[in-house]
């Protein structure tokens, strides 16, 4: 018979083996070349400049209700800059000391038939200057979602469903 101890072990290893995990399998981080700021949120805030996007991907052109995605997101180093010279251009100069926050937010939609999943992506850095070419960043995402199932798409009364 196990002591209390191994009995303890056992279950914990157990638990531990049971845990489901799961690592950017939704199609939203395919978008990653467009917002690197999705999967390395130590990003947000590097551009020398506000940075908003938009985009828009549908799978299988000309199918009802086929797989599709939406999203826009933004991001912007928070501080004291230039954005524009007095001529009206953009100011290109050397960040400044004292831009050392980054905050971004992407919203998106995610449908795949009946399945919906919905939600927002809060990002935020800080950067460390090392010397004029260098920073050392760090940062930390939060996602919030919904996941949905639209029950009116399903057609279980058919006759001609072979499943």
């Amino acid at each position: 018979m196990p002591s209390c101890k191994n009995k303890i072990l056992i279950l914990t290893f157990i638990s531990i083996i049971c845990i489901n995990l799961f690592s950017q399998e939704n199609s939203i981080y395919l978008n990653y070349y467009l917002n690197p700021f999705i999967i390395n949120p130590a990003v947000t805030g590097t551009e020398e400049y506000p940075v908003a996007e938009l985009s828009y991907k549908k799978q299988w052109l000309g199918i009802t209700n086929a797989p599709g995605t939406i999203m826009i997101s933004g991001n912007l180093g928070v501080g004291n800059y230039d954005f524009y010279n007095p001529k009206g251009f953009l100011n290109k100069g050397p960040l400044k000391i004292r831009d050392r926050v980054g905050l971004g937010a992407a919203f998106f939609t995610d449908n795949n038939g009946p399945l919906s999943y919905t939600g927002i992506i809060l990002s935020y850095a800080y950067h460390v200057p090392i010397n004029n070419l260098s920073r050392l960043s760090f940062g930390m995402s939060a996602i919030g979602g919904l996941n949905s199932l639209n029950t009116s798409m399903l057609k279980p009364d058919q006759s001609n469903d072979n499943y």
